[in-house]
């Protein structure tokens, strides 16, 4: 694979450039931008000071393999839609409380008027044991960590002789709890009944199987995700390995829920957080990022547009983090790319570059370095 391209980012935010396959037996360059923000005690929303660097493999909440995803990798070509993921904490309101409603509104405001685009109820509950068949009361608790792992689901332990071939897991969240009795793969999670629900399809009785409750990366190996991957049998073996599967569907690479997944653009959404903070309400929009790519040839220059695909919240920490990227072909019979430049440049370095010349700016006597915001904060509260 040949890539010589130096990477120029201009950019306050970290940024990470690679060659890699596309799936169907070319080259791309990939180009990922992943810039973060903080908000203070006012609530105001600004550049965080140390940048999120760009995450290069799936990190874990624990046992690789045996938990959730806390944080998906961002070598991905392409998303069809933009994910939102929440990493976060319920909050009891009142310092301490058996049961807790969790929301997540999405909104958009187009000419003039707000349109709701999601309205997530949770309900995250203490510790229950069960009663015969009913759940009984649950336990007070302050904070609760909104993971897989307390949500319903979980995975048996292997057969251990003749037994019939009844599913030994829950596809949809096999570190969960409550899917055939089955304990949370975090030794750290009590309780017999799941912590996190859906408002409107909560465990009643030890045979219900209600839809797992989160809000963050569905497992690339769980449903529905693991079958949007496509289709890894005998035939593609011989004929299509080590290529994707014709079937593969680039949905995919969407980590988020699906009911958390948006059309574009990411920059603009406003987004209402009750109980993922002590305050008990954080409201937020999202921010517009701005980050020109100047792509510079041998014999050409192109300019391609950045899209933002990913948006993470993590009210624990304060932080707003955007992820976008451009995907670049490989043509192999053209002249190599040698130099991707991220953020603003005036014209005058863009001709000065794209002539091999050193541009020079009389006003301060130095290369033209200027600055640039590369994001817009309106509308933030």
């Amino acid at each position: 694979m040949s890539f010589l391209a130096a990477l120029d980012n201009r950019s306050p935010f970290a940024a990470f450039h690679a060659p890699l396959p596309d799936g169907s037996g070319g080259e791309v360059v990939l180009i990922v931008v992943k810039a973060s923000f903080e908000w203070g005690s006012d609530g105001a929303l600004g550049l965080a000071r140390e940048q999120t660097p760009v995450r290069l493999v799936d990190e874990p909440r624990g046992k690789p393999g045996f938990s959730s995803t806390r944080y998906d990798h961002d070598l991905v070509l392409y998303k069809p839609r933009v994910d939102l993921l929440i990493e976060a904490l319920a909050h009891a309101p009142s310092g301490a409380a058996a049961e807790v409603p969790v929301e997540l509104q999405v909104s958009r405001r187009q000419e003039g008027q707000r349109q709701l685009l999601l309205h997530k109820r949770l309900i995250v509950s203490g510790d229950r044991r069960w009663y015969e068949d009913r759940g009984g009361p649950a336990e007070p608790f302050s904070t609760m960590p909104l993971c897989w792992e307390r949500a319903f689901g979980g995975s048996l332990p292997p057969p251990t002789g003749d037994e019939d071939d009844t599913p030994r897991a829950d596809p949809r969240n096999p570190v969960g709890l409550g899917f055939r009795g089955a304990a949370s793969a975090d030794e750290a999670v009590h309780s017999h009944l799941p912590n996190i629900e859906l408002a409107d399809d909560r465990m009643q009785t030890r045979d219900q199987q209600p839809a797992p409750a989160g809000l963050g990366p569905i497992g690339r190996g769980w449903s529905p995700r693991l079958a949007r991957a496509g289709t890894f049998d005998d035939d593609w073996k011989r004929r299509r390995w080590p290529l994707r599967p014709h079937d593969y569907d680039p949905a995919h690479d969407q980590s988020a829920p699906d009911d958390q997944q948006f059309e574009d653009p990411a920059g603009g959404l406003e987004l209402a957080l009750v109980n993922m903070t002590p305050s008990g309400l954080r409201v937020l929009r999202v921010p517009t990022l701005d980050v020109p790519v100047q792509l510079f040839y041998e014999d050409r220059w192109l300019s391609p547009t950045l899209r933002v695909d990913t948006v993470l919240i993590e009210p624990e920490r304060n932080r707003l983090e955007l992820t976008g990227r451009v995907v670049v072909p490989v043509e192999r019979r053209r002249p190599l790319l040698r130099e991707i430049v991220l953020g603003h440049v005036s014209p005058g370095w863009i001709k000065a570059r794209r002539e091999g010349k050193c541009h020079l700016d009389l006003r301060t006597g130095k290369g033209d370095r200027r600055v640039h915001p590369c994001f817009s904060l309106e509308g933030d509260k």
